[in-house]
């Protein structure tokens, strides 16, 4: 994952959230469920959903997300 460049601008809520996406780029994952487990309470159930819904095991995969202000 990577985060705005700029960190005064960045938002410090965000923290957490960003560090356990990181994560989903460590052990593999054997199941969507660790997605679930390790994001819940940390970033938005639509996130979760997407991350889930392009889960692919045995793959890394990429995707961007914009963030609203």
């Amino acid at each position: 994952m990577t985060s705005n460049p700029f960190p005064q601008l960045a938002r410090a809520q965000w923290t957490e959230g960003e560090m356990a996406l990181n994560s989903l780029d460590g052990d593999p994952l054997k199941s969507k469920e660790d997605i679930v487990t390790r994001l819940t309470g940390k970033v938005s159930d639509e996130l979760i959903t997407l991350c889930c819904r392009l889960f692919k095991p045995g793959q890394r995969v990429h995707f961007e997300i914009e963030f609203e202000e």
